[in-house]
């Protein structure tokens, strides 16, 4: 009986830690009633390499629709901790998880920090409103925004900075790539020209306090500030770079003149997945080109839904990414192939996929679904389902292995 019981958590652990590189089935849940009954809206933006996902789901709490922030794992939701009893009527969301199940998020319009297991903390900053830029890492340490209530008091169009428990670190050596100039009454818009610079696309946050960026410039002129209809706006990428997480930057390598390029995501390396030129491509820590991924033959979905990122590369160099038809193929860099995975991806019946907001190095990705059913995009995640045959044969090889250690300690003990 100790045998068997060894085996089975022996399987348990390999499932998590040992996917296949492809697999040949997933797993789907997507978070809305009839499949979780009393949820009528839902949205997951991360899942860490425990496997557990942050978001928010829509349920109905006392006669009225709530927003709740919440991690979920296996069919389990777990709501974020409230900030008091009046805070029953604001609206929660999960951003970010980490590796111990902290959470940034918002209630309502604040920015808060949800340690694992504790009462939330706020994140703010003095005389400014602060906004998340899509990074947490496993030390705590989250990428926001800090914008200055006083419009007068604006001196670069974005601005990032390091959050942590210990305080807000101010990335100000990236405060010249986000020139502004205020119009010349900065209380009124259209009393003349205007350009500021801000960044469009941000990966997350690694361990190293890395992360890329765009910088995009955006330029107003009234003209006559009586005629609405001469008003002049120009938006231009400018560039792109990788904050090298010690004070310092360097540009992400243009690969041809004319391409731009969107970050999308970053490894624990420091190498960034990004689109250039329609395509996908790659960047070491130091902004230096390295290759675009092979064409699949078919065109992929460059934005998915409300602009969010339509494709993730976990720390394997596996990638994920949405066609414009709405399927998933996945990259394996071990053959340098694309494989699509729709068709193999079984549960609720799926229409299209809508974002892919994260992927960890156990094959699972979330984001946003349009389930057959209709009514609206929801959150879901896929997981990658375990070859039984390969899994048990790798099992019983560890377990005879453990046991032959343990004859081998008895032995030496007699």
């Amino acid at each position: 009986m100790r045998s068997a019981s060894l085996i089975g958590a022996t399987l348990v652990t390999l499932s998590l830690v040992c996917p296949p590189a492809i697999a040949a089935a997933y797993s789907i849940d997507v978070l809305i009633d009839p499949f979780h009954p009393g949820v009528f809206d839902s949205w997951l933006f991360g899942v860490n390499e425990a496997g557990i996902s942050t978001g928010y789901v829509v349920q109905n709490t006392g006669g009225a629709f709530q927003q709740q922030g919440v991690s979920y794992q296996s069919g389990v939701l777990q709501d974020l901790p409230s900030v008091g009893p009046a805070s029953g009527s604001l609206s929660y969301t999960g951003l970010a998880i980490n590796i111990s199940g902290a959470v940034v998020g918002n209630i309502g319009d604040l920015l808060h920090y949800f340690p694992a297991n504790a009462a939330p903390v706020a994140i703010d900053a003095t005389d400014s409103f602060v906004s998340f830029r899509g990074g947490l890492n496993d030390s705590g340490n989250a990428l926001v925004s800090a914008f200055p209530f006083d419009p007068a008091a604006v001196t670069v169009g974005d601005s990032f900075s390091l959050w942590s428990t210990g305080g807000m670190e101010v990335l100000s050596v990236l405060d010249p790539l986000f020139p502004n100039v205020a119009p010349p009454d900065p209380n009124d818009f259209n009393s003349g020209p205007s350009s500021s610079a801000f960044a469009q696309s941000v990966t997350g946050l690694n361990n190293a306090n890395q992360f890329a960026a765009d910088i995009r410039s955006f330029a107003f002129d009234p003209v006559d500030p009586d005629n609405f209809d001469d008003d002049v706006f120009t938006e231009a990428f400018v560039g792109a770079f990788i904050y090298d997480g010690q004070g310092g930057y360097h540009f992400l390598q243009i690969p041809t003149p004319g391409n731009e390029i969107v970050p999308l995501d970053i490894d624990e390396g420091g190498t960034v997945l990004g689109w250039v030129g329609g395509q996908l491509g790659l960047w070491g820590p130091d902004g230096a080109f390295q290759s675009k991924l092979p064409d699949p033959g078919v065109a992929f979905d460059q934005t998915g839904s409300f602009g969010y990122a339509s494709a993730q590369r976990n720390n394997l160099g596996q990638v994920v990414a949405i066609t414009e038809a709405g399927g998933v193929l996945r990259y394996d860099p071990n053959d340098a192939a694309w494989t699509d995975i729709t068709a193999s991806i079984i549960g609720p019946g799926i229409d299209t996929f809508s974002s892919i907001q994260g992927f960890n190095d156990a094959g699972q990705f979330v984001g946003l679904v349009r389930p057959t059913q209709g009514g609206g995009v929801f959150g879901y995640v896929v997981t990658p389902v375990p070859e039984p045959s390969s899994l048990v044969l790798v099992g019983l090889g560890f377990v005879r292995g453990v046991v032959s250690r343990r004859a081998r300690r008895m032995a030496k003990s007699a």
